[in-house]
């Protein structure tokens, strides 16, 4: 028996008698279980419970065992004082250090042990997420209920990282930031960010009119330009000219090269075109944050990110080495992760900093108004019958995964929570 298995049964009354009776021999009648408490102190508030015909209200402790209540060294505690019932396992003891005395309930006869098991086998399966051969037979409605809850919260702790790294008084700076990032991809991201506070929006706009001055900057902050067995076509000889004279003005440290990773990246993932293409967004839009607030549609996003990198690298994949003629344009997917991952993060943000409920809403809706990403994990969901229309359900099945089913905290998840209360139910076998 587990903790955490108990806290769950007691929360759902999973137990076969209403009435009870306690190690003291009082007559123990469970009128509502508490409210489960998830920070520190006894693991339920506010139960209610008569005892001996005496209504209680207040906090409910719960262990596998007697002695934990010793072991755990809640006798010291203030904290729990005021317990009013403890609920356990199995009573082990009845030498307890205690303040204030209170009755102990048993509910290892009345548990349906069974269940317990089925639980275990479940969590134990070995398949990709433990319910993966049983949420087929689970309501659709509940599925999507909580996959937008799992959507609300994975946005909302990205919103979280970038409230609590930043002050945000400037929008347009944490939107260039985010951008900057998200272009660099898991493996350039961190960089890219790096580039995007050393060369901050309002100076990069000031060379907006002119692309050679705009990307020799960028370079040259990045390191990439600074290079020294790089080889020089002219361009690059004129890039690192125009950058030398822009970093005694304006005073720059350019970023060491060694942060950047080229290997094993196909050229329109260079770090170098990446850079490229965010001078073309600088370029386009003076004011990033306030054009992508009013974008409301997939098209006006889209048309938002419909940049390529400049004319040198239409004919170069690295620093003079010639390629065929491409024009290295962000794409569909690279569109979607950049919307994903960074602009609507900090929208939504930002609606939370003033309290705009319906940018809020807006943001989760153009979050199902774009494909859902496919991927490893994603497929391992939608084949098991769980809805992967929009983005919206696949960065929510996203959270559920790493947070939820890969942990197997299926008694913290409204799924795991139906299936086991529904107990029985289809068998986990392969």
């Amino acid at each position: 028996m587990t903790e955490d298995y108990l806290h769950f049964a007691w929360k759902n009354r999973l137990y076969e008698n209403k009435v009870m009776i306690a190690d003291s021999g009082e007559r123990i009648e469970i009128i509502h279980p508490g409210y489960y408490n998830r920070d520190a102190g006894p693991d339920f508030s506010q139960g209610r419970v008569r005892i001996d015909g005496q209504l209680w209200v207040g906090n409910i402790e719960i262990h596998v065992r007697q002695s934990d209540w010793n072991v755990h060294n809640h006798g010291t505690d203030p904290a729990y004082d005021s317990i009013i019932l403890h609920v356990v396992y199995e009573i082990d003891t009845d030498q307890l250090h205690r303040k204030n005395p209170f009755p102990t309930i048993e509910l290892k006869a009345i548990l349906d042990e069974t269940r317990f098991s089925w639980y275990q086998q479940m969590i134990n399966s070995g398949l990709n997420f433990p319910c993966q051969n049983i949420v087929g037979g689970i309501r659709h409605e509940t599925i999507e209920t909580w996959l937008e809850r799992m959507l609300i919260e994975r946005i909302e702790r990205k919103t979280e990282e970038l409230t609590l790294s930043q002050q945000p008084d400037d929008w347009e700076e944490i939107m260039y930031q985010q951008i900057a990032r998200s272009l660099g991809l898991s493996v350039n991201g961190d960089p890219m960010k790096w580039l995007a506070l050393s060369v901050p929006f309002r100076l990069a706009t000031r060379y907006r009119d002119s692309q050679n001055q705009l990307e020799a900057l960028l370079l040259g902050a990045s390191g990439i330009l600074l290079k020294e067995d790089i080889f020089e076509d002219q361009q690059w000889m004129d890039f690192r000219n125009e950058y030398q004279h822009l970093q005694r003005k304006h005073q720059i440290k350019a970023l060491p090269y060694s942060v950047w990773k080229f290997f094993r990246l196909r050229p329109a993932s260079f770090p170098t075109l990446r850079i490229s293409q965010l001078a073309a967004i600088i370029a386009k839009h003076p004011l990033m944050f306030d054009q992508l607030k009013e974008a409301n549609t997939p098209k006006a996003y889209f048309d938002f990110f419909k940049v390529e990198a400049s004319e040198y690298w239409q004919t170069h994949y690295s620093p003079g080495k010639y390629s065929a003629n491409v024009k290295y344009k962000l794409g569909k997917n690279m569109i979607h992760r950049i919307l994903i991952n960074g602009v609507f993060p900090v929208l939504f943000a930002y609606a939370r900093w003033n309290n705009d409920e319906g940018l809020q809403s807006r943001i989760l809706n153009d979050l199902h108004q774009l494909e859902s990403e496919k991927n490893r994990i994603t497929e391992h969901y939608k084949f098991a019958g769980f809805p992967m229309k929009t983005a919206g359900h696949s960065q929510g099945v996203l959270h559920l995964h790493h947070n939820y089913c890969r942990s197997k905290k299926c008694l913290n998840c409204a799924i795991g929570n139906t299936i086991i209360s529904g107990y029985p139910a289809p068998t986990t076998d392969s």
